[in-house]
């Protein structure tokens, strides 16, 4: 026993928690036993239907006007914190590097060729054991807000969708709904201040939105946010699994450069599993206005043209603490994210975020692109634990950013953090970038499977992020 956490053996399951959440969360089984190809370490993109930038990234340093706004921006009606349109057309405009302040560069974009093929010195996933089952644990687990995950919920419908439409009508249903993605769906909404059209998709309470497929794919941004911190006005009981999320289109919000790829605000149990993320000009996934009762597992986090390539944020601002003290409780656990992820691997401000059993990597088509994974900004407790850091350069550190001069640093006085029984290989070993303590953090009130940081668990979680082959069924 470790606190009050378990350790067991990889190859055992996850509790499978029978009648929760609306009785349409959880799947079994699920294998990923077929070779595939990891992320290569220079030329082709090396995914499917995805095509690398064409051009260099140049270095970047200071703040953009996304940091600088971050403090000032409220919620729209129905966004979610940090939200944005913007990033369309998929031009690589350099990586801003809002939070590294100074001149911190990004190194040079390797060119690249469409996807599908290996690229030179690709490298062939060639693991092949059966990937563990998946079950609701960490945060999004506990009861609170007036919402006990395992209490019986209303049944829900299931469905499947094949078009922006039908998948739009059934997520902003009042009713519960199963929603089964097949194929790939631009998504669309009405925007009410432009009466335009934009690309996303907004999903209310009681909902499971589910990949009918591995290849199953939203082009555009979903987002998860209620309309204040009142509980009667926040979304709840969500799940997003099984999907690839192409965000280079969102538009979950107005504000340049900040649209997500998953955007939850005034929300609360919301659970994120085997979803692949990708090139958001905001965040991939942002967490805030006072959300609560978060997990995001066995996620992959990555970029193939982007401005910012930031993954994801936990609270908004420094001054939202009125909304966000208490609130913000997230866990992580067997998410991978990729060498071209520049920064916020989380980074979190006022949350109580436990990170464990994930994998951070470094490509050298990226070389030097990381600035730092977890941070812990202003308020926050953070709990580090078994992870696997690849050659990342400050894995984990303090955090704080003065908007006044566009500058951070690696020191935040009210953040407390508590980090152990990580690995770290090469630059990830430095002292100066394995920052801690400060207080106890906090200690989980769910008990989860504790795996050692090793190369089992790099391969792994490498093997089975993202969408599972084959399709899991839903549990009645």
């Amino acid at each position: 026993m470790r606190g009050t956490r378990s350790a067991i053996r990889r190859r055992g399951l996850y509790p499978m928690l029978f009648g929760s959440w609306a009785a349409v969360v959880l799947f079994s089984g699920g294998c990923v036993d077929e070779p595939k190809r990891l992320r290569p370490q220079a030329g082709a993109a090396g995914m499917a239907g995805a095509r690398a930038p064409a051009g260099g990234r140049g270095g970047g340093g200071g703040a953009t006007a996304g940091e600088a706004g971050e403090a000032g921006v409220g919620t729209e009606a129905g966004a979610s914190g940090s939200l944005a349109d913007a990033g369309m057309g998929g031009a690589d405009m350099g990586a801003a590097g809002e939070e590294a302040g100074g001149a911190l560069g990004v190194g040079a974009g390797a060119g690249g060729a469409q996807a599908g093929s290996a690229g030179a010195g690709g490298e062939i996933d060639t693991f092949n054991e059966p990937c563990p089952s998946s079950a609701l644990d960490g945060w999004a687990s506990v009861a609170g807000l007036d919402f006990d995950p395992s209490l019986g919920q209303p049944t829900a419908l299931e469905v499947t969708v094949s078009n922006a439409a039908d998948l739009a009508t059934y997520a902003a249903s009042p009713d519960p709904y199963i929603i089964r993605v097949s194929g790939t769906i631009a998504v669309k909404a009405l925007d009410v201040a432009s009466n335009e059209m934009i690309n996303v998709l907004d999903v209310k309470s009681n909902k499971t939105i589910v990949g009918d497929d591995p290849t199953a794919t939203i082009e555009g941004g979903i987002r998860i946010a209620g309309t204040s911190a009142a509980t009667a006005d926040m979304i709840s009981n969500v799940v997003i699994r099984n999907l690839r999320i192409n965000a280079l289109s969102s538009a979950t919000s107005s504000v340049v450069n900040e649209a997500d790829g998953i955007g939850i605000a005034y929300a609360h149990h919301v659970w994120i599993d085997h979803v692949d993320v990708w090139d958001a000009p905001g965040d991939d996934i942002d967490i805030t206005n006072g959300s609560d009762y978060i997990t995001v597992s066995w996620t992959r986090f990555r970029f193939d043209q982007g401005f910012r390539r930031t993954a994801t944020r936990v609270g908004h601002s420094d001054t939202n603490s009125a909304e966000d003290t208490g609130r913000l409780k997230v866990t992580f656990h067997h998410d991978w994210w990729e060498g071209s992820v520049y920064q916020r691997m989380p980074r979190v401000r006022f949350g109580d975020v436990h990170v464990f059993d994930n994998y951070f990597s470094h490509t050298d088509e990226y070389q030097n692109a990381n600035t730092y994974g977890v941070a812990a900004a202003i308020g926050s407790r953070l709990l580090v634990e078994n992870n696997y850091f690849d050659q990342v350069p400050n894995p984990h550190v303090f955090f704080s950013f003065d908007s006044a001069t566009n500058m951070s640093s690696f020191s935040e006085p009210t953040a407390q953090m508590v980090a152990k029984d990580n690995t770290y290989v090469g630059i990830s070993d430095e002292a100066g970038g394995k920052q801690w303590g400060q207080g106890d953090a906090f200690t989980p009130p769910y008990a989860v499977a504790l795996e050692p940081a090793d190369l089992r668990l790099k391969d792994f979680v490498r093997h089975c992020t993202g969408p599972v082959v084959p399709k899991p069924p839903v549990q009645p």
